[in-house]
């Protein structure tokens, strides 16, 4: 599955670059880093104003500055970890191997028996026709969707960027949840291609006539240990998860209610895609599990690893300073 996410995920990295970047030339913070107040007072009244045209978006009619969703700024705690140039060539690794390992036939001579669960929850769940385990198959494909995009679209760029305009945060997540699972996908796509496990549908190619089926003829019936879908969605649900337990990404107040939603819900709805891979008759219980657990891992493993301890979040007044036409303003928030 790591194939299908892939594009997406590449085009979020960059989105996380290119809006933090411009997020943080507009705001005043960066203006002021740029130029000193003798520098602007040189560049005359044409450069003052085009300033504050390109400012506008930041600073109120009275000079306050205004946040473009209404939320309060995020800190990212002192001692957590940065993307930096480790986590660029994971990215490209992850990518490498996601793609050439997804590319290349799995082994055609793997894993074909089955334990005595694989044999039980397959009765069990499985769909009674083929159309209705293809009908559950694009539900699979709905719920990945939603959670391996949550962490970087909701958390790190509507939340993080818009909602609190915190451009340093949203930046993190952003790319974070992306390395998550391009790690996750590149686990997936090498094991699933060196084990080579027969897919639990091929059994019965024959009885639903589909002999000459591209499932049943193709490479894809040797991919089924371990489900891509179930642990790609299991880090995702584990990236948002630690997300909204380390920052209140949603409401300061009630923020204990918030992660515990957001890890509820997410887990939940992972776990439901790895039984729509079942029901689907994807994968067996063996392979789902697998996939539950070594996505849950990296999705844990890494926030974890970066994000130490917890930010501080300022909830008592604050007072700073910032460029206001040709001079200087205070700024409070009480």
């Amino acid at each position: 599955m790591g194939s299908r996410a892939l594009p997406c995920l590449v085009c979020a990295s960059l989105i996380a670059s290119l809006t933090t970047a411009h997020a943080q030339d507009v705001r005043p913070e960066a203006v002021a880093a740029a130029a000193s107040e003798d520098e602007r007072a040189e560049a005359g009244a044409g450069e003052a104003e085009a300033d504050a045209e390109a400012g506008s978006e930041a600073d109120g009619e009275d000079g306050s500055f205004v946040r473009r969703g209404g939320g309060e700024p995020l800190p990212w705690g002192e001692d957590w970890g940065h993307f930096g140039g480790g986590d660029y060539a994971v990215l490209a690794v992850g990518g490498v191997a996601t793609i050439v390992f997804s590319a290349l036939a799995p082994r055609g001579d793997g894993w074909t028996t089955r334990t005595g669960a694989d044999k039980s929850v397959r009765s069990a769940l499985r769909r009674p026709t083929l159309q209705r385990r293809q009908n559950v198959r694009d539900v699979s494909d709905l719920s990945l969707s939603l959670l391996v995009s949550w962490p970087f679209l909701v958390d790190g760029l509507l939340l993080g960027l818009w909602y609190h305009d915190s451009p340093e945060v949203a930046r993190e997540l952003t790319l974070m949840a992306v390395e998550v699972q391009f790690i996750s996908g590149a686990l997936q796509a090498m094991t699933t291609t060196l084990v080579g496990r027969e897919r639990p549908y091929v059994r019965d190619c024959a009885e639903d006539g589909r002999l000459d089926d591209a499932d049943c003829m193709g490479r894809s019936r040797f991919r089924s240990f371990f489900s891509g879908h179930t642990s790609q969605s299991f880090a995702g649900a584990a990236t948002a998860c630690v997300y909204h337990a380390k920052l209140p990404l949603f409401s300061a107040e009630h923020r204990r209610v918030d992660a515990g939603l957001t890890c509820a819900l997410g887990f939940g709805l992972a776990a439901l895609t790895g039984s729509f891979r079942i029901m689907g008759d994807m994968h067996y219980i063996t392979d789902v599990l697998t996939g539950a657990v070594v996505g849950t891992a990296v999705g844990l493993g890494l926030p974890l690893l970066r994000m130490r301890g917890r930010a501080e979040v300022p909830t008592g007044p604050t007072v700073r300073i910032v460029p206001q036409g040709l001079g200087l303003g205070l700024v409070g928030m009480f």
